[in-house]
């Protein structure tokens, strides 16, 4: 199954926490933030054997938007051959805005393929954009270009 959103609307609609995986899942998740304050809880649950689940979250936030994001990936015992990824980038688009993501593996099973997080917050400067610039391109169109959403 793969989960793809693109809006702010869907992520606010969007409900992953006690989300138990039964099948093989993807969730992609590309958003843009205007003076929106969000808080999303996450967890994902796998208590069934051989099943994967990749979460790669990109989020810019402008303005005075802020985002309070913990993150629990659960293998409980039995979810044998699991194999699980959680990654989350997001990019501070202006001085106010704000990110907090916490993730957290709670592995109860030692026969597990993988299990892995990592989350990246990045400032984005005008040093970020000047090679672009030099090139022609506006500022606000490199800053998009940095971001990749």
């Amino acid at each position: 199954m793969k989960i793809d959103i693109k809006t702010t609307e869907g992520f606010e609609h969007l409900d992953l926490t006690n989300f138990e995986i039964n099948d093989d899942i993807e969730i992609i998740i590309r958003l843009k933030l205007i003076d929106k304050k969000i808080i999303k809880p996450i967890q994902i649950i796998h208590s069934k054997p051989n099943l994967t689940s990749n979460i790669n979250i990109k989020i810019a936030l402008y303005g005075n938007s802020s985002i309070e994001m913990p993150v629990e990936i659960i293998v409980n015992k039995g979810a044998t051959g699991t194999s699980t990824n959680f990654k989350a980038t997001v990019f501070l688009m202006s001085e106010k805005a704000k990110a907090n993501v916490t993730p957290g593996l709670f592995i109860h099973e030692k026969d597990i393929l993988s299990a892995g997080h990592g989350v990246v917050i990045k400032n984005i400067k005008e040093k970020d954009t000047l090679y672009l610039q030099s090139r022609g391109i506006e500022r606000g169109e490199a800053r998009e270009m940095v971001v990749g959403l």
